[in-house]
């Protein structure tokens, strides 16, 4: 055999040999859940970081995150997951009966509780759901640019209030006594699957007010003290 094919054989095996060791070495990264750079590894849609215990509340207050996007979901237990830290810390406080979502990084923080009686945004721009609970009541405060959805809530009594730009809806099947809405400028209000027996709206200049055949089922009170956009007082 030429020297020269034996030199490349050779090569073509130290090629070889140093790709299955490169395999073996990530391989052995990926079982301990780090990239070749040391680094966590992170998959598509695995962002949500290590849950966080919490004392009993009855009342949540919303300092903006950097995805300004909050879920409190009906759970047995007192918890709050955050998504997208990267690493980084997420802060929160309690004091009395009062929990405090403190400015942070996560794109998304989910809180877990058998029920919530008041929710308040204490910064613009908040976009909040509330799913799951069944309960006599709850009160949400947003400010301007704020949106709420509400998903399988069972309520007596549900109040929200607001400023401009604002946005309440539902989506899946609800059941709510009396809902009273408070909004300033623009606002909208889209009602799908939600069961009403009596709706107070107070708003200037809304851009929506939209109730489909469910809502109006068991509509029983209608006290309204609103005008539409560009149209007269209603």
């Amino acid at each position: 055999m030429k020297t020269s094919i034996k030199m490349l054989l050779v090569f073509v095996g130290i090629i070889v040999l140093l790709m299955l060791a490169s395999d073996v070495l990530l391989w052995a990264y990926f079982k301990k859940g780090i990239n070749g750079d040391g680094k966590a590894l992170r998959f598509q849609g695995d962002d949500v970081d290590k849950e966080i215990a919490l004392r009993p509340f009855k009342a949540i207050v919303v300092h903006p995150s950097q995805g300004n996007q909050l879920e409190v979901m009906a759970d047995s237990n007192f918890k709050v997951v955050p998504m997208g830290l990267d690493g980084g810390q997420f802060h929160y406080k309690q004091e009395g009966d009062t929990l405090y979502l403190l400015p942070n990084k996560a794109y998304k923080v989910l809180v877990y509780c058998p029920s919530v009686h008041f929710i308040r945004a204490a910064a613009n721009n908040i976009n909040m759901g509330v799913s799951g609970f069944k309960q006599p009541s709850l009160e949400v405060i947003g400010l301007d640019d704020f949106s709420i959805g509400f998903s399988e809530v069972f309520l007596h009594q549900l109040t929200c209030k607001g400023g401009k730009n604002n946005m309440i809806n539902s989506w899946t099947r609800s059941d709510i006594d009396s809902v009273k809405i408070e909004l300033g400028l623009y606002g909208q209000i889209d009602f799908s699957n939600l069961k009403l027996m009596g709706l107070s709206v107070k708003a200037d200049s809304l851009r929506e007010l939209s109730i489909d055949k469910w809502g109006l089922l068991k509509l029983t009170k209608l006290d309204n003290h609103y005008t539409m956009k560009n149209d007269i007082e209603r």
